[in-house]
C-alpha cells in the first residue's frame, strides 16, 4: 500500500518564544527595548502576520532575528544576497538575543526574502552591479526588470510583485514607506496572491492602517505592557487615523501648539 506524504501548508514558523534572563545591573541593547524586557511568545496560525505597535517596541529587532535565524542578508534580501559584510560583530544585539530565542518550524525553511526599506536602495545598488544579473530578460524574470531605473515606489510594488512568486517565508519591514495610499491597496492584492498560492508565509511590520486590514490576516500589538494579539479596529494606528481624518483641526492645532496627546487620551 502507497502512502502519500502529507503537503504542509504554512505556516511553516509556527511559533516564537522569548525567555529573558538575567542581565544583573548591566541592561544592554536590545533589551533595552519594552518587548525584551519580559518573557513572551507570538504563535503563528495563519499564513500572514502583521506585527504594529509605536516606534522602539521591538517589532523591527524581532523581525531582523527572524532573519538572522534564516540566514537572510540582514541589509536585505535573501541568503544568496551576498552584498556588504555579513559577520556577526556588525549585529551584536542579535547574538545577544539567541541564548533568549526559541524558534519553532514545520518544515523548517531558509528560502525568502527579508524586505528592509531602511536599506533597500543599497540591495537596488547591489542588483545594478556589473557581476550581478544576464541581461535584461534576466533582471525583468526575476525583479520585474531593472528596479534602480524606476520610481521608488514602482521598484517597492515589482519586487513584491515579482520576486516574492516563489515559496518562502517573506519578512516586510515597512513596505509602505515608498507607496502611495492607492499603492497601498494594490499591495493588499501582492499578499492576495502569495496567500492563494499557499506555499508561503509573510509575517510584517507596518504603521500602515491600510496594509493592518488585510482581511483574515492576524495581528499582534506591541507596547510597553508586552505584545498581545488584537483586532484592526483595537489598533492605537488605525484608531489614530480615524480620529484624525475626523477632525484634522484638532490635531494639528495640539502638535503646533501645545503636545500631541497619546492615542488613548484623545476623544
Amino acid at each position: 500500500m502507497a502512502f502519500k506524504h502529507k503537503i504542509l501548508l504554512p505556516p511553516f514558523l509556527k511559533r516564537v518564544v522569548f525567555r529573558s534572563i538575567s542581565l544583573g545591573k548591566k541592561i544592554v541593547y536590545p533589551f533595552t527595548i519594552s518587548a525584551f524586557q519580559r518573557d513572551f511568545q507570538i504563535p503563528f496560525s495563519k499564513p500572514i502576520t502583521i506585527l504594529v505597535g509605536d516606534n522602539a517596541t521591538g517589532k523591527s529587532t524581532l523581525l531582523e532575528y527572524i532573519a538572522y535565524a534564516c540566514g537572510f542578508n540582514l541589509q536585505g534580501g535573501s541568503g544568496d544576497h551576498t552584498y556588504q559584510t555579513q559577520n556577526q560583530e556588525q549585529f551584536p544585539h542579535l547574538t545577544r538575543l539567541q541564548p533568549c530565542m526559541t524558534l519553532s518550524w514545520l518544515p523548517k525553511i531558509s528560502q525568502g526574502f527579508f524586505f528592509r526599506s531602511e536599506t533597500f536602495f543599497n540591495f537596488l545598488e547591489y542588483l545594478n552591479s556589473p557581476e550581478i544579473g544576464d541581461g535584461d530578460e534576466w533582471y525583468e524574470k526575476n525583479y520585474g526588470g531593472r528596479l534602480l531605473e524606476k520610481s521608488h515606489g514602482e521598484s517597492f510594488i515589482k519586487l513584491f510583485g515579482v520576486r516574492f512568486n516563489r515559496k518562502g517565508l517573506y519578512l516586510l519591514d515597512e513596505p509602505e514607506s515608498a507607496l502611495s495610499p492607492m499603492r497601498q491597496l494594490q499591495f493588499l492584492k501582492v499578499l492576495k496572491n502569495i496567500e492563494d498560492r499557499q506555499d508561503s508565509q509573510v509575517i510584517m511590520v507596518t504603521h500602515s492602517p491600510i496594509l493592518m486590514s488585510y482581511p483574515g490576516a492576524d495581528i499582534f500589538s506591541f507596547s510597553p505592557q508586552g505584545i498581545v494579539p488584537v483586532t484592526l479596529v483595537d489598533c492605537e494606528h488605525y484608531q489614530f487615523m480615524r480620529r484624525f481624518l475626523e477632525k484634522p483641526d484638532f490635531y494639528i492645532n495640539q502638535v503646533l501648539e501645545e503636545e500631541l496627546l497619546p492615542y488613548n487620551k484623545v476623544n
